[in-house]
């Protein structure tokens, strides 16, 4: 997000402990200085960028005591937030919040994936912006844990909200969600504990694809737009590692075109593999839906690129107006006490 309009990105962080916002200014070569705190007054866990009316800017996220937070930037005051809104869920076990319009209203609507009511049920979130403050729906999952959270447009009529379900291990997709909304059929099986998610066409046919991290066996499931409002799986998944313990656990993982050639590639963030080190690692389009790791430095970096450990997200944005996308990790408690970000700059 560009929280002081000066035409180029900043990095915003919540840190879980201090229940606060922090943002870091971009100089606009890539380096960033921190210059703002927000109390977000909720121990977050996940946070998403939208705008709710033309012009303003607003964070959303769900955290710690099961709450929903809506923080607002303070106009005239670059990278600072204020909270005005937050909602009590009734709920435990909150996992993921997605952004999308939903109704077609052409305002930002909010879901979010729970995988417990209180009495062990699944549940989803609906929030409609529309008015000052969201009205509240909930409406059942057929997804029995849902997880990671994603929007894109399968079906080609607009924004459709994408679910992993841990228990299936598969992906389910609803469009403009309304109340229970349409359901869509499920993909077919991912691999182990698909706790990442991302969306985006992979193949060049104007339809979102769907890709899945994979933790608990260190691999990535390529899911591919059928044209029929679902996935098809059409190659075994992705194995992240090579031959290298430490590239397994993938966490998060994001699409950009990392060598300009027009396509989206693919990044991997993993996780804390009890050696001491995290990884992002590089996979190339290369072409149909498929991938293929990169070997060679792109951009001025080489992968695997080591970050801080225990990366809970990823990023990309071009940071140091290079036109080539970087790369942002955020990582809880790199060192056992702080939490940090990784910035992997291309052409430093």
């Amino acid at each position: 997000m560009d929280c002081d309009d000066d035409g180029d990105l900043d990095v915003l962080a919540s840190h879980e402990d201090g229940a606060i916002l922090i943002a870091f200014r971009n100089s606009g070569d890539g380096t960033f200085a921190e210059v703002q705190s927000s109390d977000t007054f909720i121990v977050t866990w996940d946070m998403e960028a939208a705008e709710v009316t033309p012009n303003a800017q607003v964070l959303m996220g769900i955290g710690f005591p099961q709450r929903f937070v809506r923080m607002r930037r303070v106009p005239g005051q670059p990278c600072s937030f204020t909270q005005d809104g937050s909602y009590n869920l009734l709920s435990g076990g909150l996992k993921a919040i997605g952004v999308l319009d939903a109704d077609g209203s052409a305002t930002a609507d909010v879901i979010v994936s729970s995988d417990d009511d209180g009495t062990g049920k699944p549940m989803q979130y609906a929030y409609d912006f529309s008015g000052d403050f969201p009205d509240f729906a909930v409406a059942d999952s057929s997804a029995t844990q849902p997880y990671a959270i994603a929007v894109g447009n399968v079906a080609g009529a607009g924004d459709d909200l994408v679910v992993t379900d841990l228990a299936s291990r598969k992906v389910e997709v609803r469009q403009y969600y309304t109340g229970q909304g349409l359901l869509f059929p499920e993909s077919g099986e991912v691999g182990n504990n698909p706790i990442g998610l991302v969306v985006g066409d992979i193949n060049g046919d104007f339809r979102d694809d769907a890709i899945t991290a994979n933790e608990a066996d260190g691999t990535v499931s390529i899911l591919v737009n059928n044209g029929d409002e679902g996935f098809d799986k059409p190659d075994a998944d992705l194995d992240i590692t090579g031959g290298d313990p430490a590239l397994g656990s993938p966490r998060d993982l994001v699409l950009a075109d990392f060598d300009g050639d027009g396509d989206r590639d693919l990044a991997v963030v993993s996780s804390f593999d009890g050696m001491g080190k995290s990884f992002v690692t590089l996979f190339l389009n290369a072409g149909g839906g498929a991938f293929s790791p990169a070997t060679t430095t792109q951009g001025g970096v080489t992968f695997p690129a080591e970050v801080g450990r225990q990366p809970w997200a990823i990023r990309a944005g071009d940071l140091n107006g290079d036109e080539i996308p970087d790369i942002v990790t955020s990582n809880h408690f790199d060192d056992g006490i702080t939490s940090t970000v990784s910035i992997l700059l291309s052409n430093p």
